[in-house]
C-alpha cells in the first residue's frame, strides 16, 4: 500500500519526532515551562490556524466530491480547534502558576522561523494539484496521531502540571476514524497519478515529515535562526 511506502520512507524522520525529549518530559513533568509555552503559542497562533486554510484551499481543488467534502469537513474543524485553542492557552497559563512557574507574556507571538517555514510550507502544499496537495498535508495529522497514541500507550505521571494539557491535545477517538479515511483518500491518489508521480508524492510528504521534526525541535531548542533547508530525498 502507498501508505507503507511513505512510512517506510518517512520513518526515521518519524522516530526521530516521536523520541524527542519534548514528549518523555511531558509525560514525566521533568518538561520546563518555557518548550511547552513555545510549542502552545506557535501552534495555537500560527500553524493550527495555517493548516485549516491549507486544508480548505486543498478540498476546493478535489476532482472526486468525498474527497473534498473529507477535507473540508476537516479544515472547518480545525479552524474550531484554533479558536478553542486560544481559551486553553489561559487553562494552561493557570496549571503552570498553580505549580509555581513563572507566567507567559501572553498574546499572539511573533512566527518563529522555524514555524514560518512550516506555515509557507503548508500554504504552498495546499495550493498544490489535489494529489500533492493531500499528501503534503498528511504529515501534520498522521504524525499527531503518532505521538498521541505513544502518550496515551505510555502515560503521563498524574500528580504533573502537564497531564491536562495532555489530556487536552490528544484528540478524542472519531479523530482516529478521520484519520484512517484520509489514509485511504491518499491511497486514492496513488492510484490517480502515473507510477513516475508517486515519487514527487513521497517528496512531498517527506518534506511537510521534516517540517514537524524541525517544529519540535525549535520548541524544544528556542532557535533563534532558522532552520536549514529541508532535504531533498528522492
Amino acid at each position: 500500500m502507498f501508505r507503507d511506502e511513505l512510512l517506510e520512507a518517512a520513518g526515521p524522520v518519524l522516530d526521530e519526532v516521536r523520541a524527542h525529549p519534548f514528549w518523555a518530559g511531558l509525560r514525566s513533568g521533568a518538561l520546563a515551562p518555557e518548550r511547552l509555552r513555545r510549542f502552545t503559542t506557535q501552534d495555537t497562533w500560527h500553524l493550527v490556524p495555517a493548516y485549516a486554510r491549507a486544508l480548505a484551499r486543498a478540498a476546493s481543488t478535489a476532482a472526486v466530491p468525498s474527497h473534498g467534502e473529507l477535507l473540508a469537513g476537516a479544515a472547518s474543524a480545525t479552524f474550531v480547534s484554533a479558536r478553542r485553542m486560544v481559551g486553553e492557552l489561559d487553562i494552561l497559563e493557570r496549571e503552570l502558576k498553580e505549580h509555581g512557574a513563572a507566567g507567559g507574556g501572553g498574546g499572539e507571538p511573533t512566527a518563529a522561523p522555524a514555524t514560518a517555514a512550516h506555515v509557507a510550507y503548508l500554504t504552498e502544499a495546499g495550493a498544490q494539484p489535489f494529489p500533492r496537495a493531500a499528501v503534503g498535508l498528511l504529515p501534520m495529522t498522521w504524525f499527531h496521531q503518532f505521538v498521541c497514541r505513544d502518550l496515551v500507550r505510555d502515560g503521563v505521571h498524574p500528580a504533573t502540571v502537564y497531564a491536562g494539557w495532555v489530556g487536552r491535545y490528544c484528540p478524542e477517538e472519531g479523530f482516529h476514524s478521520y484519520v484512517s479515511a484520509y489514509l485511504d483518500l491518499v491511497e486514492d491518489c496513488a492510484r490517480s497519478v502515473a507510477a513516475r508521480e508517486r515519487g514527487g508524492l513521497i517528496e512531498q510528504f517527506l518534506t511537510g515529515a521534516h517540517h514537524e521534526l524541525a517544529f519540535v525541535k525549535a520548541a524544544w531548542g528556542g532557535e533563534t535562526a532558522a532552520p536549514a533547508a529541508v532535504p531533498r530525498l528522492l
